[in-house]
């Protein structure tokens, strides 16, 4: 019972399953680290992803900046539109006085005409009347024809202004026109530009929010699986404890069984010791009955012929 306990022990190759199952869990450990320097990988990914974003969004700030400053020379130019405005205004009341002074000029005019006519009449009435002399006549006609040419340098002086006043009220409409127009320009450009900032920063939101969502569904599947494997791996250790722990009996075993076999081997050697000495002492035996028997059948012979 001993030597069948032996051979069939022998037979289960306890160190070749131990190996087996050692190189199981030595790759099972290289596919966790695998698994690991791959979610590594994940989270060098997120993370130049990550910068990518922040890069995004530096820009975003500097474009917010950038139009912070198109904002606030919007502003200037409004407020030269503004002061062109209230140019514009104090020219057009300048143009109403100007026409005021027109309408002066006018009345001027009348009054040296009706002063012109009252005057000769008067004259030709003094004449008439009173025999004024040629000499007083002329002179006052002198005098009424300065008054006239003074009346005359007025009016020219004021139709100079009158054109440098419309000259300048054009010129500043024409810079009031291209201002507005320029304006309407960076507010179209500026509103283009809002509507991208807006559509860029809505995209990076929607990325942001996505990646983040990825990366924690694939980190909470992994913690999952690295858990799961390493129940795995606990129950397998567990068992292969257990494994050992037999092994090791059975270990126990067959060095007793080896030990009583060495001492049925010697008891062997000892029993064909003993049958080879015995067969000695028999051949030897059987040569002494043999050499008896010799004796013995000449005796008889030697009998019988002695008879005779």
């Amino acid at each position: 019972m001993i030597v069948d306990d032996y051979t069939d022990s022998k037979d289960i190759k306890p160190d070749k399953i131990l190996i087996e199952e050692n190189i199981v869990l030595r790759n099972k450990y290289n596919q966790i680290l695998n698994e690991i320097k791959m979610l590594k990988s994940k989270t060098k990914d997120y993370n130049l992803q990550k910068d990518k974003l922040d890069n995004l969004e530096k820009k975003n700030k500097k474009l917010e900046t950038e139009n912070d400053k198109k904002n606030l020379e919007i502003t200037k130019l409004q407020n030269i539109n503004k002061k062109l405005k209230n140019d514009y205004d104090l020219l057009e009341k300048s143009t109403n006085s100007n026409n005021h002074l027109s309408d002066d000029k006018s009345s001027l005019i009348k009054d040296s005409k009706t002063i012109q006519n009252v005057n000769l009449q008067n004259a030709n009435k003094k004449i008439k009347t009173d025999h004024i002399s040629n000499d007083n006549v002329a002179n006052q006609d002198f005098s009424l024809a300065l008054d006239f040419e003074k009346i005359k340098q007025q009016n020219t002086k004021l139709e100079t202004s009158n054109t440098h006043l419309s000259n300048l009220y054009k010129n500043l409409l024409k810079t009031y026109n291209s201002t507005a127009d320029e304006n309407k320009k960076l507010l179209a450009q500026n509103n283009s530009h809002n509507i991208k900032l807006n559509a860029i920063a809505n995209e990076n939101t929607y990325l942001i929010n996505e990646i983040k969502a990825k990366h924690e569904k694939e980190m909470t599947d992994l913690k999952t699986i690295m858990i799961n494997k390493c129940d795995l791996v606990n129950d397998k250790n567990s068992k292969l404890e257990e494994q050992i722990k037999e092994l090791t009996i059975e270990n126990k075993l067959i060095k007793k069984n080896n030990s009583d076999n060495e001492h049925l081997v010697n008891e062997n050697k000892t029993l064909v010791d003993e049958n080879k000495r015995l067969g000695i002492i028999n051949k030897d035996l059987e040569n002494t009955i043999k050499m008896f028997r010799n004796k013995r059948d000449f005796k008889q012979k030697h009998k019988k012929t002695s008879k005779e």
